[in-house]
């Protein structure tokens, strides 16, 4: 199955796969100090997550662009549509 959000763009999902409490997501994980204003934390190895046996679900938003380059929340980050917040 392939889930859309409003604007068609698919849903990214990050599942805690290890059991151990964290649940880390490729793009999110690697953006360093500034994930900590969308609620991410760092776990023992400095990678950040959610910290719980949680699904996290995001996707590009309404602008339909990620940028990899940018922090979380900036440029066209800021309206990614994310559930653990």
């Amino acid at each position: 199955r392939i889930y859309r959000d409003p604007f068609g763009n698919e849903f990214v999902i990050s599942m805690d796969l290890n059991g151990n409490g964290y649940t880390c997501d490729q793009f999110y994980s690697a953006k360093g100090n500034l994930t900590k204003t969308i609620g991410l934390t760092p776990n023992s190895s400095g990678v950040f997550g959610v910290k719980s046996k949680e699904v996290i679900i995001w996707s590009s938003g309404p602008d339909k662009y990620t940028n990899p380059f940018a922090g979380p929340s900036e440029n066209e980050n800021g309206d990614n549509i994310i559930s653990w917040r």
